[in-house]
């Protein structure tokens, strides 16, 4: 049964005790004061909902333990109005000259504090996204100044229609798709089933803009599954973030490739994982297949056993949750640490968790806010400021690339794990030295490309390697492993 409070956000205790009683794992906040008529003529209740009530709102997660995942809704006035005309993206300053937009920039700047000072930390990781939604239309709008309600009104009294701001340009968009982009403003830390649908698409405005644009097109319910069965969207031009959506023309046409690499593969079971993704793949459905535990996705018993002196190279190591496992298995000892992180939000996390950790330890550790690839260079990245940053061609982000084989320079690796959105192959190529010289314990993710389903396992097989498939998340999420003939270094 739902149970319903009605309450003031200004009130913090009030507020703090409804939420301590739900105990809500979700947070979705869009309780504020918005007519822009009423925000001008009462500046100081303005700001005491719309900027003390998010406070209070945030103050509350604080105490909420259980609150994985909080959406804040904002609004597209946040943006400084420069009078130019121009499209404002999410990256451009924000502003404000009334009490509605400087107080919902000011929401903004508060949500991005607590996040960074209290939500994200070592201790625990708050999901914390903001949606900036434009004029909406639809059901259950009585607010008589609004456009509908007031042509409705005006009809309805025999009057005539009057549009107050008539040489203004506004951009309209369906309440209902302003509810979606809520739901995509979800992280994926609230979910305990990852084969949730909406996880998936929920890393960003990238997919949000995507989303969107299906559902204009008419395509609206739409889930994850639904979505990757529109292969024509899919073809040739595969550099999103969006995995498992594959290039079935891709795969037809190698299909020698797959052929021989599921001919390769190590054991049976591996075998019968990669011919179930490959059926899921093409048909959109396909036999359960087992899954590992997350904490098993890198390192699964029965393939390896991990020493104490391992030397591990951690490409995509957010926020060092790879390490927690890794010590956890070898009894909290390594040889060394090279974790590499190009996201400046994931990167931060990353030294917080490093800087908290014995001191032996951080002796052995070498932190990079660099992206994997194949040379040294600038490449633009999708900065998602959480799992899943990726890098593409219309990337916001310049960030700086470098190569394992220049970053380790000759020492030891016993160990590669890459998981980073697509790049597998163009990291790979960027450490042939380290895995000619030292024959390192590979674990790479397989899934972001259409390609990386054969590719990554034919350079891991080329380099003489006996490759292995797990899978800890179904179809969708899946790691080769390749291990040495000769045992490695």
């Amino acid at each position: 049964m739902l149970r319903g409070v009605i309450g003031d956000v200004r009130d913090h205790e009030s507020l703090l005790d409804a939420m301590r009683r739900a105990r809500p794992e979700i947070v979705f906040h869009l309780a504020a004061q918005v007519p822009m008529r009423s925000c001008f003529e009462r500046p100081r209740y303005t700001y005491e909902t719309n900027v003390m009530g998010t406070v209070n709102l945030l103050e509350a997660v604080r105490q909420c333990p259980d609150v994985k995942s909080v959406v804040i809704a904002t609004t597209d006035k946040v943006y400084l109005n420069k009078g130019d005309g121009a499209v404002y993206r999410e990256t451009d300053p924000l502003g404000g000259d009334d009490a509605y937009s400087s107080g919902k920039t000011c929401t903004e700047y508060i949500a991005e504090a607590y996040k960074r000072s209290y939500l994200q930390t070592a201790e625990r990781m708050v999901g914390i996204s903001t949606v900036r939604a434009s004029n909406v239309l639809g059901g259950g709008d009585h607010v008589e100044s609004r456009l509908i309600p007031s042509i409705l009104n005006a009809i309805a009294g025999g009057r005539k229609v009057e549009l107050r701001n008539p040489r203004q340009t506004r951009p309209w968009q369906s309440v209902l798709d302003a509810l979606y982009t809520k739901i995509l403003g979800l992280t994926p830390e609230h979910l305990d089933d990852p084969n949730r649908n909406v996880f998936l698409l929920s890393k960003g405005h990238i997919a949000a803009t995507f989303y969107t644009t299906l559902a204009y097109a008419g395509l609206i319910p739409m889930d994850y599954i639904a979505l990757r069965r529109c292969f024509a969207l899919f073809r040739r031009d595969n550099t999103g973030n969006l995995p498992s959506c594959p290039d079935v023309d891709c795969l037809v046409e190698h299909r020698e490739n797959i052929e021989r690499v599921y001919e390769r593969l190590g054991d049976g079971q591996s075998r019968e994982i990669y011919a179930n993704i490959l059926t899921f793949r093409l048909f959109g459905e396909g036999p359960e297949i087992q899954t590992l535990s997350q904490e098993e996705k890198y390192f699964p018993r029965e393939l390896f056993a991990l020493s104490d002196e391992e030397h591990f190279v951690d490409c995509g190591a957010f926020d060092g949750q790879t390490l927690r496992d890794l010590l956890a298995r070898t009894g909290g000892r390594i040889g060394a640490w090279y974790a590499l992180e190009p996201d400046a939000s994931n990167y931060e996390r990353l030294e917080r968790f490093a800087a908290q950790l014995p001191e032996e330890l951080r002796e052995k550790i070498t932190l990079s806010p660099c992206a994997v690839w194949s040379g040294e260079s600038d490449i633009p990245l999708c900065a998602l400021h959480g799992p899943g940053s990726f890098a593409a061609p219309y990337g916001g982000t310049r960030v700086r690339a470098t190569m394992i084989d220049k970053l380790l320079d000759g020492r030891r690796a016993t160990a590669v794990k890459m998981n980073i959105e697509g790049s597998e192959l163009a990291a790979l190529r960027g450490a042939e030295e380290t895995i000619r010289r030292w024959h390192p314990k590979l674990m790479i993710a397989g899934y972001h490309k259409t390609w990386d389903f054969w590719e990554v396992p034919e350079l891991m097989l080329e380099a003489g390697y006996s490759v292995y498939l797990r899978s800890y998340m179904h179809h969708l999420s899946f790691v080769f492993y390749g291990l040495p003939a000769d045992g490695g270094a």
